[in-house]
């Protein structure tokens, strides 16, 4: 990330390239190639969606609210991220079909995507919060 690149837009290019990745799941049965390159978009954002927030955090808040913000930021992802799974598999459990199991799953997480992009997006017109009540 170069200096002065604003980072919420990184965050939605970083999401896109994941979204990218997930729809190709859904062409699985053309070429399994695909589901390579479909783990290597998935995958490369990961580590963004990790670390992108606290970075953004860092440029929006004062600096005594930085550590609260950041904080309720991991609280919040790590319980997203323990209760996913379980919350893909009531999605799918919910179809007898397998093929549109996969469908609602992959459309949940492209909604769930989406949604991340166009708050992120939706944040850079907002002024910082530089106000030190917390």
């Amino acid at each position: 990330m170069s200096q002065g690149i604003n980072r919420r837009h990184l965050a939605c290019l970083a999401y896109g390239v994941q979204l990218l990745g997930t729809l190709m799941l859904l062409c699985l049965q053309l070429d399994p190639a695909v589901a390579w390159i479909a783990v290597v978009l998935i995958g490369s954002g990961i580590g963004n969606a990790t670390s992108l927030p606290p970075l953004i955090a860092q440029t929006e808040f004062s600096h005594e609210n930085t550590a609260k913000v950041i904080a309720l930021m991991v609280a919040l992802s790590q319980a997203i991220y323990a209760f996913a799974p379980a919350g893909f598999g009531l999605i799918r459990a919910a179809f007898v079909d397998p093929q549109e199991a996969i469908v609602a799953v992959v459309v949940v997480a492209v909604t769930v995507q989406l949604l991340a992009i166009l708050s992120f997006y939706r944040g850079a017109a907002l002024p910082p919060c530089r106000t030190t009540a917390y």
